[in-house]
């Protein structure tokens, strides 16, 4: 189980960074899919393939750690 150890601080400045990288993602896949011209004109749908690819992490994040808490209540069941 993996815990999180960074300030408050850190986490928001990392923030950014992380915003950079998924629109940097959403640039190169409009780009792969839709044209090179194709980001530049709808900023609204590159603002949502941002969204959904902050959303998906998020979630995954979430589903790893009721899966590790789960694990940690079935070996604490299991020792009793």
């Amino acid at each position: 189980m993996t815990r999180i150890t960074a300030s408050p601080e850190t986490l928001m400045n990392q923030a950014g960074m992380t915003v950079e990288v998924y629109l940097n993602q959403a640039l190169r896949l409009t780009a792969r899919n839709f044209g090179d011209e194709f980001a530049e004109n709808n900023p609204e749908f590159v603002s949502q393939l941002v969204m959904a690819m902050a959303s998906d992490y998020g979630h995954s994040i979430v589903a790893a750690a009721i899966s590790d808490l789960a694990e940690v209540i079935e070996n604490k069941r299991l020792q009793d």
